[in-house]
């Protein structure tokens, strides 16, 4: 794994987060759904959860089957995955977040832009 959101130490994450994860290369996306995991922290249960892989197979998305629960700790993990030519991965936590009090219903904004192209008339 090359990127997990939520960062690692993250507070006060909304209720509705499907956390997701990047992958340095294409991974075997028959091995991504048993492999990745959310669990409760410190060796607590898995969280029940659909696992998508993205069409490029350079990501995944962990969908938890119903909001998970406020001001708890928990932990995004992967173990026994491969890529796409039959190289297993390492097993690694690749987060721990803690949940806020309530859903996230912010609208995104877009921060940066990189690279920077010029100012054209938009259609």
């Amino acid at each position: 794994m090359t990127l997990v959101d939520p960062p690692n130490g993250t507070f006060n994450v909304g209720l509705n987060i499907k956390p997701h994860v990047s992958f340095s290369e294409p991974v075997n996306e028959l091995t991504i759904p048993a492999a990745l995991s959310l669990s409760y922290e410190n060796g607590g249960p898995s969280v029940p959860a659909t696992v998508t892989v993205a069409a490029n197979r350079l990501s995944a998305t962990i969908a938890p089957s119903a909001p998970l629960l406020p001001n708890t700790e928990y932990e995004v993990s992967i173990c026994g995955y491969a890529d796409i030519a039959g190289n297993s991965g390492y097993c690694m936590a690749g987060s721990t977040f803690v949940t806020g009090a309530s859903a996230d219903t912010s609208n995104v904004t877009v921060a940066t832009i990189v690279p920077r192209t010029p100012k054209r008339a938009c259609r």
